[in-house]
């Protein structure tokens, strides 16, 4: 498990996970072992703070400090949801050519003060048919 989380985390991993997701992987499995490692780990430093004092401390900073973890990334879950849409996607060739190829394939994207950057502009009820039309029409027109 160990493997995947640091397989995950490496630069090479972000690439992995989202080959896993347009190959229709579950997503949400690799979501729980992150979630179950940063809980234990979470718990052990929580021991390890609570020790100082000594006594029934240990317990309560084991159980809050993971507590405290998973509330506040549920919190902010919705969030983190909404900006993950904002992507942005440098090419080789000018970004106002390839946003006229995809608006010729009906797919929606912008551009930046960047010139080579194409902004990605998914619905917020993304589907995995709506990323692999978006792969398609790249590898079409060479992206």
């Amino acid at each position: 498990m160990m493997d995947t989380v640091a397989a995950l985390l490496s630069p090479a991993g972000n690439a992995e996970l989202l080959d896993s997701v347009i190959r229709e992987a579950r997503v949400g499995r690799i979501v729980c072992r992150l979630l179950l490692v940063m809980t234990a780990g979470a718990a052990l430093y929580g021991a390890v703070l609570g020790a100082w004092r000594g006594g029934p401390q240990v317990l309560y900073s084991a159980v809050k400090l993971p507590l405290v973890l998973v509330v506040t990334s549920l919190l902010t879950l919705a969030f983190n949801w909404l900006t993950g849409f904002l992507l942005g996607l440098r090419c080789r060739r000018p970004a106002k050519d390839i946003q006229s190829a995809l608006l010729d394939r009906d797919i929606l994207v912008g551009t930046s003060s960047d010139p080579n950057v194409v902004r990605l502009l998914p619905p917020l009820t993304l589907e995995k048919q709506h990323v692999a039309k978006l792969v398609s029409a790249l590898c079409d027109i060479g992206q």
